[in-house]
């Protein structure tokens, strides 16, 4: 005989069965199909669609389990069986899980809870009666199934095993992906910055080469614009020795001013020179305007011990402009024969050389007042103007002081206070 529908239980008369019931899978059978069945020796073998079923024991007024260890499941991650007790490793597009609970217990007559957890997604256990749960898009994670069943008599049937697998972070999500997407911008960008930075330079060095040439196209004409003042000066004294019949003077004269000419015409070459060449360019020009003036005034020139004058470099004929200024406006009033002018080189605390250029004429606010009567010097506005140029060119930074001297009201005397910083910086 068979049977869709289970075993029908009037089918076993005479071993206490109650014909009203029928078994079938929700009381344990693995399938409701029923071909037939045999008694044997307190033993009840049913042959099924899913194979033969043994019950053993007496067959009292119910049916009992066919043992204790008939609970069982399968766990499916996608179309893949996990097998308890190894942990499996799952690409992050596997990641719906299915469970499947089966207890055979034909004394429950289906009452059976079957529980579960899934660690971490649930903190406590979950029941049902049904044969099976869902989990569906699993986020990356580690995973720890367990299972159990409980009958209709409480008894307990627990897996000795946990399902233990791991579904993996995908390729997007990963930390790695984001330190080397983050690296690579980082790369990127600083490319672009320093790029930006190069590129930058260039243009800088370009406008810088630009500056020093007009800078230097400008010191040139500034110091050109500087000889024809003096040598207007200088032609000058020699006509006034000539009309006056001091033809020896003037021969002097003459000679002293050819020297320093050449002198000038050298060092107007290049942009910085010797200190001790200065020096003594800045020694012929005072004998010069001694003579010129007659004698009126007298010059020293003293430069410290610290002080190498044949190493040091400054920029070409800058202090010429100052004495000249102190002669012209300061000593050329007084006419008393005490006039004089001082000239000291020395160094600093912080290594940078100082020139003091002092007079004892009469001061800029008395030289002012004459100013009217006597020539104003192209000179000193040139040097100002170089200045500048050398300072904006990084050729060399001055620091420029001028103040008076003492509180006489007669002579109150100038000083020039000038401080070289970057000398060892060339155009």
């Amino acid at each position: 005989m068979a049977s869709k529908n289970g075993l029908i239980v009037g089918e076993l008369e005479g071993v206490g069965f109650n014909e009203n019931y029928i078994f079938d899978r929700k009381d344990g059978l693995s399938s409701n199909v029923v071909y037939d069945f045999l008694i044997e020796k307190n033993e009840l073998l049913l042959a099924t669609g899913d194979g033969l079923v043994v019950l053993k024991n007496e067959f009292p007024e119910s049916v009992v389990s066919m043992d204790d260890s008939s609970f069982t499941h399968k766990v499916y991650m996608g179309d893949r069986i996990l097998v308890p007790d190894t942990q499996e490793s799952f690409s992050p597009n596997l990641n719906d899980l299915l469970v499947e609970f089966k207890l055979l217990d034909f004394q429950s007559k289906g009452n059976v809870i079957y529980e579960y957890q899934l660690s971490p997604i649930d903190e406590s256990w979950n029941s049902t009666k049904q044969l099976e749960v869902k989990y569906n898009e699993l986020p990356s994670a580690n995973y720890t199934l367990r299972l159990k069943a409980t009958d209709a008599f409480g008894n307990s049937y627990v897996t000795s095993k946990d399902y233990k697998f791991t579904i993996r972070l995908a390729f997007w999500k990963s930390p790695w992906l984001f330190i080397a997407l983050f690296s690579i911008g980082s790369l990127f960008v600083y490319f672009l910055v320093k790029r930006r930075e190069r590129f930058y330079n260039e243009e800088m060095k370009k406008e810088k080469a630009v500056n020093s040439k007009i800078a230097e196209l400008q010191m040139e004409s500034l110091r050109s614009q500087m000889n024809p003042h003096f040598i207007f000066n200088a032609l000058g004294s020699i006509q006034y020795y000539i009309q006056t019949h001091k033809i020896d003077e003037a021969d002097l004269y003459l000679t002293k001013f050819a020297h320093l000419m050449r002198q000038y015409l050298e060092s107007a070459i290049e942009n910085m020179i010797v200190l001790d060449n200065e020096i003594k360019l800045l020694r012929d020009y005072l004998d010069l305007e001694i003579m010129r003036f007659e004698f009126l005034f007298k010059y020293e020139i003293r430069v410290s011990d610290d002080v190498s004058i044949q190493s040091i470099k400054i920029p070409s004929m800058l202090l010429q402009p100052f004495v000249e200024n102190a002669i012209n406006h300061g000593l050329q009033l007084r006419k008393d024969g005490k006039g004089k002018v001082s000239i000291d080189f020395k160094l600093n605390r912080n290594g940078h050389l100082i020139c003091e250029i002092v007079d004892n004429g009469v001061g800029r606010e008395n030289a002012e007042k004459y100013s009217s009567k006597l020539h104003v010097s192209r000179g000193m506005s040139n040097i100002l103007k170089r200045v500048e140029v050398l300072k904006s060119t990084e050729v060399c930074d001055l620091k420029i002081l001028i103040t008076p001297v003492t509180n006489d009201k007669e002579f109150p005397g100038t000083k020039v206070f000038i401080e070289f910083n970057n000398l060892n910086i060339n155009l």
